[in-house]
């Protein structure tokens, strides 16, 4: 009875890992700085050199980070993306710098250091740090579960003048029955990302966040990147507060 009942607990904790996620948060704030003082902030987007992702995904995750930005999430914050700066900084300095970006990119990018202070007070760099899915290996497994069979079953009844008389009646009766499930590769996705919020004043550092986020059963990295961005402009409301 007690191997039995170790058993029934380790395939249940099995069956609860599966669908689960891990997550790792962390976040530091400049408690002295003031955030709700921000009235526009430059938002970018770069991936870790060891990320591998691919031109239609980059634009994708651009896409979706561009609208959950722009739908603000109760912040008191304007988020600028880069088609937003470049326009801004084209009507102040009458340069079209979007040209410059294959053909020149080093001035490209001297010249949006440059003028990217001037349309916002500061800039969140957010950096993809994981993406995509690995293979984890499952062994095979014993499986307890619960069938069903349709069994007949003798019933007596008895008719208007009280005799006797025997029905058969089909009833399903549970049985308790184990199988094996083979040793397979379950997928996991991963997802997360790096901020970093840094004044334009100062130059220095003022909010770092990580949240990496790896999930079985069945889970897309594109949504757990949304639910992450999501959480990112939540995070930063609070210290608006």
């Amino acid at each position: 009875m007690r191997k039995i009942m170790l058993l029934t607990l380790l395939l249940f904790c099995l069956a609860m890992s599966y669908g689960s996620a891990e997550e790792r948060k962390e976040e530091w704030s400049d408690k002295g700085f003031p955030f709700a003082s921000l009235k526009t902030v430059a938002v970018s987007l770069s991936v870790d050199e060891g990320v591998k992702l691919e031109e239609i995904e980059q634009k994708k995750i651009a896409d979706m980070s561009d609208a959950v930005f722009s739908a603000n999430s109760g912040t008191t914050t304007q988020w600028l993306n880069e088609k937003q700066i470049l326009k801004r900084i084209g009507v102040m300095t009458q340069v079209e710098l979007e040209g410059l970006k294959n053909s020149e990119p080093e001035k490209y990018q001297a010249a949006w250091n440059e003028q990217v202070l001037k349309v916002s007070e500061a800039k969140l760099e957010i950096k993809i740090r994981q993406w995509g899915y690995t293979q984890q290996y499952v062994p095979d497994t014993i499986e307890n579960y619960t069938d069903y069979q349709n069994t007949p079953v003798s019933v007596v009844q008895y008719d208007s003048n009280g005799r006797p008389y025997t029905t058969i009646q089909w009833v399903q009766v549970p049985i308790e029955r184990s199988r094996i499930i083979p040793a397979h590769y379950e997928p996991i996705a991963h997802a997360g990302v790096e901020c970093t919020l840094t004044s334009n004043k100062t130059g220095a550092k003022i909010w770092l966040l990580t949240d990496l986020r790896d999930a079985k059963g069945g889970k897309v990295p594109s949504e757990m990147l949304e639910r992450i961005l999501r959480r990112v402009l939540e995070r930063f409301s609070a210290l608006q507060k």
